[in-house]
């Protein structure tokens, strides 16, 4: 009986191993039928250089027209890609566009410009891919913190990224003088240097304006932008100034030696407002602006200064309160 038993338990224990070794015939053939093929096919379609390039959306800037521009830095890696592609994900529709020239290098960050993109409502949201030949890499997306929208009637943004250049129009700056540099910021050391911006006719102002910008320096008094006899912005006693042709006003409290965020706006009705650091520090009436083609100065004071913007239409309360809460994490980390 005892025999009997052993018998049936090896016969057992060889159907067993035949099974198990059928079992792995099987998953051998799928793989080298199935998978194997599907990884060739995969291979071939993504390039091993779309692993090593990671693309950062640093910034997405919407303006009220629908026009965008999108900041793209580069990480490391020194595949060589043959394009970038970009998708912008609206209310309910997204829409593509390619980029083929001026692609960033590596550790290099660009800006692209993109005309209004039209039926897909407002962009929510930006993915952007580099291209390796016919074939696309990963995917990075912008965060929504990342996209900053623009109120209408922006005429000017010097943002002062490696020069004194206009950010939206054409009035490009030059620095004159000494004591001035740009390194991310306008940097002036108050002996006698300024940005100089040649006149034009979207600097003058006959009836409304807004001005917004950051502001860091330990002076008491000078000219921080001027555009003699029309409009001017100075520090006086440690408060903010805004000269015009038929007079001037002057906050209540002196700004402290951190940055500090100024903004601007006057319409048409004679109101004119100071924020600062999104406070409202000033509210008057009656005023008058006379225009003329002189040339447009800032930073004659010394300091630091940053995002200077000029707008010919005043702002809202709201958009005020967007533009500081936009850009305060650049200054205040």
């Amino acid at each position: 009986m005892r025999f009997e038993k052993s018998n049936k338990h090896a016969q057992t224990g060889v159907v067993v191993l035949v099974l198990i070794i059928l079992i792995v015939l099987v998953l051998v053939l799928l793989i080298w039928n199935v998978v194997v093929p599907l990884v060739r096919e995969k291979g071939e379609d993504v390039e091993t250089g779309s692993f090593i390039i990671n693309l950062d959306i640093e910034e997405v800037v919407l303006f009220e027209t629908g026009a965008l521009r999108v900041r793209v830095k580069r990480g490391s890696g020194k595949a060589d890609i043959d394009g970038l592609r970009f998708v912008f994900n609206g209310e309910g529709q997204s829409a593509s566009e390619t980029i083929e020239e001026n692609l960033p290098e590596e550790l290099e960050t660009k800006t692209y410009s993109f005309s209004p993109i039209l039926d897909i409502g407002k962009v929510k949201s930006v993915f952007v891919a580099p291209i390796f030949g016919n074939n696309l890499g990963m995917e990075f997306e912008s965060e929504v913190s990342k996209i900053i929208e623009i109120p209408g009637g922006l005429v000017s943004w010097w943002r002062f990224e490696g020069n004194a250049d206009d950010f939206v129009y054409n009035n490009h700056g030059e620095l004159v003088g000494n004591g001035i540099s740009v390194d991310g910021r306008l940097i002036s050391q108050g002996v006698g240097g300024y940005v100089d911006i040649a006149g034009d006719n979207s600097l003058d102002i006959n009836d409304k304006i807004a001005i917004s910008f950051w502001i860091k320096t330990n002076a008491n008094s000078g000219v921080i932008m001027r555009k003699t006899d029309n409009y001017e912005v100075s520090l006086v006693d440690s408060k903010i100034q805004f000269s015009f042709s038929d007079g001037d006003i002057q906050t209540i409290n002196e700004i402290n030696n951190d940055w500090n965020h100024v903004l601007i706006s006057a319409d048409v009705g004679g109101i004119k407002k100071i924020y600062i650091n999104n406070e409202l520090e000033l509210f008057q009436v009656n005023y008058n602006f006379n225009a003329n083609d002189n040339n447009l100065s800032i930073g004659e004071i010394s300091g630091e200064f940053d995002e200077f913007m000029i707008f010919n239409e005043p702002l809202a309360v709201a958009e005020a309160e967007a533009i500081y809460n936009n850009q305060k994490d650049g200054f205040w980390s």
